[in-house]
């Protein structure tokens, strides 16, 4: 029964969601279509994909949830509630998508309803399966901090707590988020790659499941550290840039950095996108060893 496998589960309300975000494409398109919006310059993307794009943050989020529910428990740290739970949670998840043809029916891709309505779909709906799968995952955690993961698994270990701080973040920072600045990207940079760390520390466990070496060693260790950190300063001084009024989407004097604190700020996220840069290729060096490395086959 899915119930009872909720990584089954995630990917079904994975795949439903990814299947309302197929639609509402469509749907965008031909009412812009029909609106003659795009007649003299073309397909304006921004309208065509804002109501499927925000729709598409929910499939991303269900692949992660499945993620941690999976690295969680073969990494000896079950969260502490039945599978059919969890499997609730999972559903509950992209239940606020059954809204989109709603909104659809009722404002057209171009205005300003349509608009405010997926973004506030988004920022009220994508957290009710992240919110509380993501406490429990804490709760998990905590309840086993005094037993050490083993350290074959101490890649995949790091990546799915280096995920849920990313996430978590990423969260935090939407609360923040006032006016147009750069509190924004400092929010989804943390959620996205919250929902990245998830994958990769996924695809760590499946390398040797797969056929391929298991990934060990000090790059393999520090990588999620390294991509997490570098990351974390990044959403940080996009942050701190957004709280003292620097905009987003600017360039050159519009910007405002003219105090050395912006000027300053704008340097930890270029420091922190080095670092998650770096993390990023450690993590392609990891997968390329790991089949450079696999076992031969008699």
């Amino acid at each position: 029964m899915r119930l009872a496998d909720p990584p089954a589960m995630g990917t079904a309300t994975a795949a439903f969601a990814a299947l309302i975000a197929a639609l509402s494409l469509v749907w965008s398109w031909i009412d812009l279509g029909q609106a003659g919006t795009s007649s003299d310059t073309g397909m304006p993307y921004e309208l065509l994909f804002w109501a499927p794009g925000h729709v598409l943050q929910f499939v991303y989020t269900q692949i992660m949830l499945v993620a941690w529910i999976w690295l969680a428990r073969d990494l000896g740290r079950p969260l502490p509630v039945p599978p059919t739970w969890l499997s609730g949670f999972l559903i509950l998840g992209v239940l606020p998508l059954l809204a989109v043809p709603v909104i659809q029916a009722l404002y057209a891709p171009a205005s300003g309803e349509a608009r405010l309505a997926f973004t506030r779909l988004m920022q009220f709906g994508n957290g009710l399966a992240a919110v509380p799968l993501g406490l429990l995952l804490v709760a998990a955690l905590v309840r086993r901090r005094d037993t050490a993961p083993d350290p074959a698994l101490r890649p995949q270990s790091r990546a799915l707590t280096a995920s849920l701080a990313l996430f978590g973040a990423g969260g935090l920072l939407a609360v923040a988020i006032s006016g147009i600045n750069t509190i924004i990207p400092a929010h989804y940079h943390g959620s996205i790659v919250g929902v990245t760390l998830a994958l990769m520390g996924l695809t760590y466990h499946l390398l040797p499941t797969l056929g391929l070496a298991r990934p060990r060693g000090w790059m393999a260790n520090s990588q999620p550290w390294i991509y997490a950190v570098g990351q974390l300063l990044h959403i940080g001084g996009l942050a701190a840039s957004g709280a003292m009024g620097i905009q987003r989407k600017t360039a050159g004097a519009a910007q405002g950095l003219d105090t050395w604190q912006a000027k300053a700020a704008m340097g930890v996220m270029g420091i922190g996108g080095l670092l998650a840069i770096i993390g990023g290729i450690l993590f392609v060096l990891v997968v390329i060893r790991a089949f450079a490395n696999r076992p031969k086959v008699a």
